[in-house]
């Protein structure tokens, strides 16, 4: 989903939400503490996550790249 709307904000939880998937059904969340919180979505859907400072970066990178 290519967000039409991005917020950025305070985190919604402690640890970063982003999650690699390394292959083989394997799935590793990053260990680091959440710094960023984002509302993202367009009109019919708004979905949010916390991120660390590193995968906020990469995050908003892709979107404002305009890559999902």
């Amino acid at each position: 989903m290519q967000p039409a709307r991005i917020k950025r904000t305070t985190p919604f939880a402690k640890q970063c939400n982003f999650i690699m998937d390394l292959g083989f059904g394997e799935l590793e969340q990053c260990d680091a503490f959440a710094e960023v919180g984002f509302y993202y979505g367009n009109n019919a859907i708004v979905k949010m996550t916390s991120l660390c400072q590193y995968h906020a970066i990469y995050q908003e990178s892709l979107w404002v790249g305009g890559m999902e």
